[in-house]
């Protein structure tokens, strides 16, 4: 339901979304929200480039009934291009184009219209978008980082427009043999805004909000994974200075921060924040107090919880809207990405975070994997679409590796194939002297040995051989 405090009427809505993956290289997606009186419908695909990066195009409709009782319908387009050359360290997001007709309401803006006169006029005026622009770069120098965006929209009323740019930079020093990390942000933003005259209507000319800042901080190493950080802010004229103190614990995951912030030489405040993940959350609790203005205390919990027919799977991040789900069918496999998560139970890893339209790049951590897990594929990079669950297998098995001597009344050629039958894997191939290295081995495993015109034969697994302390095992191999 709409905040009740935000908006004079809160209609009941319902709201859905799907996305199919055709392949490796289109996916389709659409979403719906529906109400009494305002109704939407959006369409659209993704496309894999490869090396030339990932697109999206979508189309929406909207038809509404106002707060003026008058019928609105119209059409938003929008295109959105990523790529990433990783040759060049240059990474390029154009969330690029997207026009709306002069009648296409979202939602917020048909329940605006249901405002008294004056505020349904003034909003309706200086949010009647007619198109949206967005381009981003980021690029490396060495051990330099640079950031550069620009933002821009049109409205329908071309006395209202706002622009926005970014650029930030971070550097690694070393001083003395101290080792710095600097950090440098410049924003300038322009925003035009239409003004309301009860008598006179919307006003001629239009105020403009024009403003500029830029930050600049130092962040000092103070030994194991705690820093003191210094930063220096100007934001349209204003300064203020912040001294933090923070750290990583290394035992169980948790990081803190402290600082002291003086502002303008008129006010101090005092913040702080302790955050710890769990396997399926992440918890905060954190504080802050300015003097002559105001404190706060907050604490949060939030997680994701995903339910498929493949099982189970949880995560303690819950950002972003693309999700991939990693299935090894065997627990405590690590996946190393944006994000480190391990299989749980149903041998299930949930990867949040995932940016859209950017191929994602997770691999596993082989270092850590239990003894007696033995993981036989990788984790291919995928392209996802906004909202999308991606789903990959890998092959992974859980039990005793050994080498084992196959006897069997027929005899095993070289060149044999070893599979599991119930998850149909091939975890192995015969060598001399009818040898085979089997991986995952337990006592439920039903493996097969199979060669020729349908020949097979099955092996006869038991306690004696999964504990056996043999270099080469003997494995009855049965008809």
């Amino acid at each position: 339901m709409p905040d009740s405090d935000s908006y004079e009427i809160t209609p009941e809505f319902f709201s859905a979304e799907a996305s199919y993956g055709v392949n490796n290289y289109l996916s389709l997606f659409s979403a719906t929200l529906l109400s009494e009186d305002y109704q939407s419908y959006t369409f659209g695909s993704g496309i894999n480039l490869n090396y030339f990066g990932a697109a999206s195009f979508d189309i929406s409709t909207a038809q509404a009934k106002l707060g003026d009782d008058s019928d609105a319908s119209g059409l938003s387009y929008g295109f959105t291009y990523n790529n990433t050359l990783t040759d060049f360290g240059l990474g390029l997001r154009v969330a690029g184009y997207r026009f709306s007709e002069e009648q296409y309401y979202e939602f917020d803006e048909y329940l605006r219209s249901y405002d008294d006169h004056t505020s349904s006029i003034i909003y309706a005026a200086n949010n009647n978008r007619k198109d949206e622009k967005y381009i981003a770069l980021t690029q490396s120098f060495g051990s330099t980082s640079a950031y550069v965006s620009y933002s821009s929209n049109n409205y329908w009323d071309d006395r209202r427009d706002s622009s926005r740019y970014d650029i930030n930079i971070s550097h690694p020093l070393k001083i003395n043999g101290i080792d710095l990390y600097l950090t440098m942000n410049l924003y300038q933003s322009n925003d035009s805004y239409l003004s309301y005259d009860y008598e006179s209507g919307i006003n001629e000319y239009s105020p403009s909000i024009d403003e500029k800042g830029w930050s600049l901080g130092i962040s000092i190493p103070i030994g194991g994974s705690n820093s003191v950080s210094v930063q220096t802010n100007s934001r349209g004229g204003d300064y203020s200075q912040s001294l933090a103190y923070s750290g990583y614990n290394n035992d169980d995951g948790s990081n803190y921060r402290v600082a002291y912030d003086v502002y303008e030489g008129e006010s101090n405040g005092v913040s702080g924040n302790y955050n710890r993940d769990f396997s399926f959350m992440s918890t905060s609790v954190g504080g802050s107090y300015k003097t002559n203005s105001y404190s706060q205390v907050n604490a949060n919990a939030m997680g994701t919880v995903l339910l498929s027919k493949h099982g189970l799977a949880y995560s303690a991040l819950n950002s972003g809207t693309s999700r991939i789900l990693i299935d090894s069918n065997v627990p405590n496999v690590t996946i190393n990405g944006s994000n480190n998560e391990e299989t749980n139970a149903f041998g299930l890893a949930l990867i949040n975070g995932v940016t859209p339209y950017q191929k994602s790049y997770n691999t596993i951590d082989y270092k850590s994997l239990p003894d007696d897990v033995e993981v036989l594929g990788s984790v291919k990079s995928m392209v996802l679409t906004e909202g999308a669950i991606g789903y990959q297998k890998i092959k992974a098995r859980q039990g005793s590796n050994f080498m084992a001597r196959l006897l069997s009344e027929q005899e095993i050629p070289f060149g044999a194939l070893v599979f599991d039958d119930e998850l149909d894997q091939e975890i192995g191939i015969v060598g001399q002297d009818s040898t085979a290295y089997l991986v995952g081995v337990n006592l439920d495993s039903q493996i097969s040995v199979s060669w020729g015109d349908n020949q097979s034969c099955h092996l006869v697994i038991d306690d004696s051989i999964l504990n056996s302390q043999e270099v080469i095992r003997s494995v009855h191999c049965d008809n």
